[in-house]
């Protein structure tokens, strides 16, 4: 089931990487497997543009870019400018990522979940992070994954983040 909104985007990359359990517990959530691509700018639920705040200044090609966001476990979303990117601190950005841990704009209105329809924003390119999961965040041992399917949460079912807590779509051994 994706835990992260992400309708009508194209299907970019299929990278599974390996759960790594920290300080002898097992982790329960599970790393994405692929991004949602938007041949334009991120933006929110309500088509507005979304905030991608943080600058990568030595990223200059789109792996890179990628790559940096799924090492980020907070990561949600990127945007590439492979020509025309902000200026900040005047350098020229290509790669701006968002992350679930820093508060936007005091508000969920500008989490980055889909790409902007209409005008084109510069040369942007946004990719959504899909996070599969079977259960909701904090789900108790034992009890029913999502969607009304056969199976209960175990220790090593993956769960849905805190920033996506609810889990939607996940039909066993056919669809995440």
């Amino acid at each position: 089931a994706a835990a992260v909104a992400a309708g009508g985007g194209e299907a970019l990359l299929d990278d599974t990487q390996p759960l790594v359990p920290s300080s002898g517990t097992i982790c329960r959530v599970v790393v994405p497997t692929h991004y949602t691509r938007y041949e334009n700018g991120c933006a929110d639920a309500g088509n507005f543009r979304a905030r991608v705040p943080n600058a990568q200044s030595t990223i200059r090609n789109l792996e890179d870019c990628e790559a940096a966001c799924t090492r980020d476990p907070l990561c949600i979303a990127f945007e590439f400018f492979p020509l025309d990117g902000p200026i900040v601190n005047s350098f020229r950005m290509m790669c701006m990522t968002a992350s679930a841990s820093v508060p936007i704009m005091g508000s969920v209105d500008k989490v980055p979940i889909q790409g902007l329809v209409g005008e084109q924003f510069r040369d942007a390119t946004c990719f959504i992070k899909v996070i599969n999961c079977k259960a909701d965040f904090g789900a108790a041992l034992q009890a029913p994954v999502c969607c009304q399917q056969p199976e209960v949460v175990e220790e090593d079912t993956p769960t849905c983040p805190e920033y996506a807590p609810i889990c939607q779509g996940y039909i066993q051994e056919r669809q995440w």
